[in-house]
């Protein structure tokens, strides 16, 4: 119903988070005391209802926006660090394709800060890897170590904000479904 609530328009919309309001009676305990990661949606739901005109309770409402404002100041990070990333990638010569985070939130949702970022993850061909490392030598990224065999197309480090980044060589991590990426 929270998804309902989030992506349908109007009436749907409205249906769907007065169903969902009724069954957890508290939006903001709900979303404190979740550990999967919902928080990361709270932006978005402001969005929605605003978008929306739904009416929530002035509490909740206060509670959507400082949520949003931090998001917002993520987001400004995120994109800085993902902008130099990207020029410093561009200046080795490397072509790269955003994916996940880094290309949905500039190209899918009208505002950046309204989608989660956790991390910056690119497709590099594989030719282009090294002069990837290079680069990242020249920022202040740390390499991180493979966490298994599977892995072995992910080449992940970690920006000294904490932010992750993840470079694949591969589109599809199963390797029976190889991609061209020439």
């Amino acid at each position: 119903m929270l998804l309902q609530g989030c992506l349908g328009t109007k009436q749907v919309a409205a249906t769907a988070w007065s169903d969902w309001l009724s069954q957890v009676r508290d939006p903001r305990s709900v979303f404190e005391k979740d550990l999967t990661g919902l928080k990361g949606l709270l932006p978005f739901i402001r969005h929605s209802l605003e978008t929306n005109g739904i009416k929530v309770s002035d509490e909740f409402r206060v509670y959507l926006q400082v949520s949003s404002v931090r998001e917002e100041l993520r987001s400004n990070i995120y994109r800085k660090i993902l902008a130099g990333t990207l020029l410093a990638l561009r200046s080795a010569h490397c072509d790269v394709i955003a994916l996940r985070a880094a290309a949905l939130s500039e190209t899918v949702y009208e505002k950046e800060s309204i989608r989660h970022n956790h991390a910056i993850e690119l497709l590099v061909q594989p030719s282009h890897m090294q002069n990837a490392v290079n680069a990242l030598r020249q920022l202040p990224f740390q390499r991180q170590e493979h966490q298994r065999a599977w892995q072995r197309d992910l080449h992940p480090y970690i920006h000294e904000t904490g932010l992750p980044l993840v470079l694949h060589t591969r589109l599809l991590l199963l390797p029976y479904y190889p991609v061209n990426l020439s």
